[in-house]
C-alpha cells in the first residue's frame, strides 16, 4: 500500500508490525498508544508515546511495531516539504503470540 504522508492516519493493533519503504524524509507522529521504530543501518531504536514525533531520515526500510494499540500519522519532514510529496510504502505483518512461538520451539 502506498501512503501519501500528507493525509495518512493509520491504526495499528497491539503487536502488529508495519514495514515502511521510505523514499524521502518523513515525520511519524504517535497520536495514541506506543510505537517502537527502527530504521535500516541505524543502531538506535525509537520509542514514541502519544504526542511524540520522530523524523525518519534514512531512505530504505523502517519497521514500526505497536507496543500498545496505536494510531499514527505521517507528515512530510520539514527538510523535504517541497512541492513534490514523498510517499511511504507500508505493509502490515501480524506477529505470532509468544505462547504459539514457544509451542513451535519447545
Amino acid at each position: 500500500m502506498l501512503i501519501d504522508p500528507h493525509h495518512a492516519v493509520i491504526h495499528i493493533p497491539h503487536r502488529e508490525l508495519l514495514t515502511l519503504q521510505i523514499r524521502d524524509r518523513v515525520t511519524v507522529r504517535c497520536l495514541e498508544g506506543e510505537l517502537w521504530i527502527t530504521q535500516h543501518h541505524d543502531a538506535a531504536d525509537i520509542l514514541l508515546g502519544p504526542g511524540q514525533t520522530v523524523e525518519l531520515t534514512r531512505p530504505g526500510t523502517a519497521v514500526v511495531q505497536a507496543l500498545r494499540p496505536a494510531r499514527l500519522v505521517f507528515a512530510p519532514a520539514a527538510a523535504s516539504s517541497r512541492v513534490q510529496a514523498s510517499t511511504v510504502e507500508c505493509r502490515a505483518i501480524r506477529l505470532p503470540s509468544l505462547s504459539s512461538t514457544m509451542a513451535l520451539n519447545p
